[in-house]
């Protein structure tokens, strides 16, 4: 694949107990992009409403961290990945509760949100 030439091939998966689940070694990653990106989506939940939204904060659920609606998953969780070098896919497959559709339609509220500021 064109794409993928100079890259070395993946490694093979450190499975954790029972050999099922790959186990996720720490990314030591700038959060600036985590948090620039966290902020966007909470200035993206004071222009709309949270009913319309991807993102949910509810003081009962994960301590009213911004979190997938419908799910006990972080925002947080998504951009981590993404930072670690992770896909879209091996978030989901670690979080099997989100939908890829929830994970796209969050990307293009952040990325509106984004443009919207930086056009100002």
């Amino acid at each position: 694949m064109p794409f993928l030439e100079g890259r070395a091939p993946p490694a093979a998966p450190n499975l954790g107990e029972g050999g099922s689940r790959p186990v996720r070694k720490p990314v030591a990653a700038p959060k600036a992009f985590g948090i620039e990106l966290l902020a966007v989506v909470l200035a993206l939940l004071e222009i709309r409403s949270v009913n319309q939204s991807v993102v949910k904060i509810d003081p009962e659920i994960m301590s009213s961290a911004p979190c997938f609606a419908g799910t006990r998953v972080p925002i947080q969780n998504l951009i981590d990945y993404l930072e670690g070098g992770d896909s879209i896919e091996d978030f989901l497959e670690g979080f099997p509760s989100v939908s890829r559709e929830q994970v796209i339609a969050f990307l293009e509220e952040a990325k509106e949100c984004m443009l919207a500021a930086v056009a100002k």
